[in-house]
C-alpha cells in the first residue's frame, strides 16, 4: 500500500486524497506535514533567500521588500538617494544590502537613548568642569 501511494506521489507530485484513510494515524500526520511542507515550499519558490545580503532586485521586488511604491523606488533612483545598478542601461536593480541601509539611515533615536545621551553629556560636562 505504501509503495502504491509512494509511486503515486511522484508521478502527480501530490499525495492521493483517497488513499489517506487507509494509513495510520502517524501516516496521515505525516503527511498532513508533507503537504504543508509543500505548500509552504511553493510559496517561497520566487522568493530570494532573506540571509543571502548581496540579492539583486528588480524595482517591482525592492518595492515589496521596502514597502514602498514603484513610484517611491523610481523617485529615489532619479535623485540618486540610494545606490541602483542598470547592467543594460535601462533596467533598474538593487542589491538587497543597499536597501537595507537605505532603509536604515536617519534613524530617530527612542526618548530612551536621547535621556541616556543627555546623562552621558551632562556628566562629560561635570567630570570637565571638577577637573
Amino acid at each position: 500500500m505504501h509503495s502504491i501511494l509512494k509511486e503515486h506521489a511522484y508521478a502527480s507530485n501530490k499525495p492521493d486524497i483517497t488513499m489517506v484513510n487507509d494509513l495510520t494515524k502517524g501516516e496521515q500526520q505525516i503527511l498532513a506535514a508533507l503537504k504543508e511542507l509543500h505548500q509552504l515550499f511553493q510559496l517561497n519558490i520566487n522568493v530570494s533567500n532573506p540571509n543571502k545580503k548581496d540579492d539583486m532586485l528588480s524595482v517591482a521586488q525592492a518595492s515589496e521588500y521596502s514597502g514602498f511604491s514603484k513610484s517611491f523606488i523610481y523617485k529615489i533612483t532619479s535623485s540618486n538617494e540610494a545606490p541602483f545598478y542598470k547592467p543594460n542601461g535601462k533596467t533598474i536593480f538593487f542589491k538587497r544590502s543597499d536597501i537595507d541601509e537605505f532603509l536604515c539611515r536617519k534613524k530617530v533615536p527612542s526618548n530612551q537613548e536621547l535621556r541616556m545621551d543627555a546623562n552621558n553629556s551632562l556628566s562629560n560636562t561635570i567630570s570637565k568642569t571638577i577637573k
